[in-house]
């Protein structure tokens, strides 16, 4: 008999219009010797190759129709944060440059190339949670005072709260909640320290700080790479997690973050 699980497990595996013979006749079992028992066991098996090549279509509709609905999901999450640099003339295309610098960051660490897209989609919407934030401090022209600043320290727990009841989003509340935490346990929201915080969101926040460096606002100019690169270099083991400023570096250093801002 054929198990619910052993048929999920071939599927997972087979394209539909190559299903191996031989890897079939393992699925069901040898087929009887007999003569008096062939023909029943030949329409056993072209009965069952159907049933197969049915459910396989079914599988890769519903499948296909919920990459669909999660497409249109990120899109409109995305178009989200897109808002925010729209209201902030000052960042804009910040989350796009902060996400290619994720993207090498991971991958100078070795990676998989899963945690890779993961980091990458974290990194876009890292700032989301700033849509909740009003006008007259994400939009203002000088530095913010300690009350503003407070309830800008609340846009990471605001994001997560927006990604977190989407499905296939979930996995990235973590890195977009704790990316402003510090290694040393100064950070905020949750104080966390070292390797408590979710990897993806020590990587997002060494390449947002250096992005931050790098930009100019309306009350300051924003300062060359060397300068932000020193700064990281300064700031690891404290604020930064040594290993990926050590990676950011090498990145830097290599020519492949300046390739990343002509693309």
């Amino acid at each position: 008999m054929m198990s619910l699980q052993k048929i999920k497990n071939f599927l997972l595996r087979t394209d539909l219009d190559e299903i191996p013979q031989d890897e079939f006749s393992n699925l069901i079992g040898p087929a009887e010797t007999d003569e008096d028992q062939i023909d029943l066991v030949e329409k056993y098996q072209n009965q069952m190759l159907k049933f197969v090549k049915d459910f396989k279509l079914i599988f890769e509709n519903e499948k296909k129709a919920r990459l669909e609905l999660e497409k249109a999901y990120f899109q409109t999450i995305a178009g989200l944060s897109k808002a925010v640099e729209t209201r902030d003339s000052y960042t804009g295309g910040h989350a796009e440059r902060v996400t290619r610098y994720a993207i090498l960051v991971a991958r100078e660490l070795g990676l998989p190339e899963k945690e890779v897209e993961e980091i990458q989609l974290a990194a876009l919407l890292h700032d989301i949670g700033k849509i909740s934030m009003p006008d007259s401090i994400l939009s203002k022209g000088a530095k913010l005072s300690y009350a503003e600043f407070e309830i800008m320290k609340t846009h990471p727990r605001m994001g997560a709260e927006i990604l977190k009841n989407i499905h296939f989003i979930q996995p990235l509340v973590p890195a977009v909640l704790y990316h402003h935490e510090n290694f040393d346990g100064t950070g905020y929201p949750e104080r966390l320290s070292g390797y408590n915080i979710p990897l993806g969101a020590r990587i997002i926040s060494v390449v947002d700080t250096f992005d931050a460096i790098r930009s100019s606002r309306s009350y300051r100019k924003g300062s060359p790479a060397e300068v932000a690169v020193r700064e990281l270099d300064r700031c690891a083991e404290n604020q930064f997690d040594p290993e990926i400023v050590s990676a950011f570096i090498r990145i830097w250093r290599s020519g492949k973050l300046n390739s990343s801002e002509n693309q």
